[in-house]
């Protein structure tokens, strides 16, 4: 999917917690007068007689920034809903925030934007409600609408505690190899299969570009400082989950295995030439985007998306002679012996999780309403793509006729498939203000999704290309993903120590000035990992991913 920017939201706690706002949610509202309640609005959202009012986190972001983009929303839902949000987003990192919470007791009637493991904490600190008997006897809609999804978040001991953002598995591509295709096209498109035709080719392009305007050096290919992602992204050339490899349904760490050390190998082969950027594993993702502004790339691989906002994106935008082809075109990269590559990770289970919290007991049913309106195809829409058009707003692109329908801005449209002005865009849209937003498509009278990246899909051959050329390179990663180690367990330290070791063993293989020494780092980083004790975590991920298959099905 298109990067899950979320527009995380804070406002003020205390000097101590600073941002934006207060946490009293139950203060007094400007209340519509106008407004009709007891009905169902146009937009199929059944308006309270008392306004519904709660604070929600968001996560961590520009308070100031995040105000701008949502403020409209904010007053549209208040207006057209009775629906009175008051959202916060931190500046600071969002885990250590709401530790700061947490210990402070001033927090939000509504925490989104959580991992796993950060809702536990919640749990653990007894500040999350149980969501299970609210919505069978108040709410029964909410499990209609997740369907078989549903169970899925219930706890073993019955509990309910967590709800999902951005849930259901849709298949589209999220990771891929990509080549500049006008470069590319230079010599006929010459065939690139496995990671060797691939790497040919990139070399093969840099002999004619060797330099860009400025005389910089060009590079095959680049990554930033998240070194764990690239693990990742990377290992799904060669079949690997996730950093899993998967056989027998049986888990083993990627350092543990003969497609770990090829795709090692294959990487320093390309450092030893000196056509992988030496700033990997150091640079930020700004600074890789310069020096793609600059066409200092022949290639790269990571989340789709990254090849437009890199490339051409900033390319049409610095270049008046810009052409279609000049861009970074999605391939299929796929190493001998594996019968697929497995870049993209569709996580069913949702990519965020949001709870209520104790400070919203008196009015979790409300809240919960308003969760499930939000998997309701209309309130896919509004969440999804905030308020609509009207009078000097113009930056949704949509509207609703006098008939009721939902009226796409054809000029918008096109700008957006275009992407001539994604920046902005981006601010405005992509679930800025959801909480429990599905990623399904729609399948009404118009087959449209929450996000913007997808939407007329029909009328962009760019994502035709795209997802024709990356069908089967994606998976259910929920199996993998749901699974937790909980912070009292031994391996809870393991899995970090595991983390750390391999990528920093990673890194210096791939930047070893020989093959040998390459191999070397690789073996010694493999043994200290074992010596961390790989086997049990592997052990353990092994059982809970099989319990998850029997539990769920395939």
């Amino acid at each position: 999917m298109k990067k899950f920017k979320f527009m995380c939201i804070c406002l003020s706690m205390s000097i101590l917690l600073s941002g934006c706002g207060s946490s009293d949610s139950s203060a007094k509202v400007e209340v519509n007068e106008n407004l009709e309640t007891n009905v169902l609005n146009k937009y199929g959202w059944l308006v309270p007689a008392e306004p519904l009012v709660f604070s929600a986190g968001y996560g961590q972001g520009n308070p100031n920034e995040q105000e701008e983009y949502t403020q409209r929303s904010v007053d549209w839902f208040a207006d057209e809903f009775n629906v009175h949000i008051d959202p916060y987003w931190w500046e600071t990192d969002y885990t250590e925030r709401q530790s700061l919470m947490m210990a402070s007791g001033d927090y939000k009637d509504v925490m989104s934007r959580l991992s796993i493991d950060q809702v536990q904490n919640w749990i653990n600190a007894d500040l999350a409600i149980d969501l299970l008997p609210l919505i069978r006897e108040h709410v029964p809609e909410l499990e209609e609408y997740m369907g078989h999804y549903f169970n899925r978040y219930i706890t073993d001991d019955g509990k309910m505690y967590s709800l999902p953002d951005m849930w259901g598995y849709w298949e589209a591509p999220q990771v891929a190899p990509t080549i500049r295709m006008d470069w590319w096209e230079e010599f006929g498109s010459p065939e690139i299969t496995n990671p060797q035709s691939y790497y040919e080719v990139l070399k093969l392009i840099i002999e004619k570009h060797p330099t860009d305007a400025q005389g910089n050096k060009v590079y095959a290919l680049g990554m930033t400082e998240d070194v764990g992602s690239y693990i990742s992204q990377y290992g799904g050339m060669y079949g690997l989950y996730g950093g899993w490899k998967i056989e027998d349904n049986t888990l083993t760490h990627w350092s543990q295995t003969q497609e770990g050390l090829d795709l090692v190998l294959w990487l320093n082969q390309i450092h030893r030439d000196g056509l992988l950027d030496p700033d990997s594993f150091t640079q930020t993702f700004e600074q890789l985007k310069s020096k793609f502004a600059n066409e200092r790339y022949a290639g790269y691989l990571g989340a789709w998306w990254h090849a437009w906002h890199l490339a051409h994106e900033q390319w049409q935008l610095l270049d008046d002679t810009w052409k279609e082809n000049e861009r970074l075109l999605h391939i299929n990269v796929v190493a001998d012996g594996i019968e697929n590559s497995t870049y993209s990770s569709v996580n069913s289970m949702g990519y965020y999780r949001t709870i209520i919290t104790k400070q919203a007991e008196d009015k979790a049913v409300d809240i919960l309403k308003w969760f499930a309106y939000q998997m309701t195809d209309d309130g896919m829409r509004v969440l999804g793509w905030g308020a609509p058009d009207e009078g000097d707003w113009k930056y949704s692109g949509w509207s609703m006729n006098e008939a009721g329908e939902y009226e796409m801005n054809p000029e918008y449209i096109q700008r957006r498939i275009a992407n001539v002005d994604f920046p902005f865009t981006e601010q405005y849209n992509n679930g800025a203000m959801q909480l429990n937003n599905t990623i399904k498509l729609m399948y009404d009278d118009q087959s449209l999704s929450a996000y913007w990246d997808v939407n007329f899909r029909d009328q962009d051959p760019w994502f035709d290309i795209m997802y024709e050329n990356l069908e089967g390179t994606y998976y259910d990663g929920a199996y993998l993903s749901s699974v937790v180690i909980p912070a009292s367990h031994d391996l809870s330290t393991v899995k970090v120590q595991i983390s750390d070791t391999a990528s920093t063993g990673f890194a210096a293989a791939v930047m070893a000035s020989t093959e040998e020494e390459c191999r070397q780092i690789f073996e010694k980083m493999a043994s200290d990992v074992k010596d961390l004790g790989v086997e049990e975590y592997q052990a353990y991920y092994t059982k809970e991913y099989q319990e998850n298959l029997k539990n769920w099905g395939e």
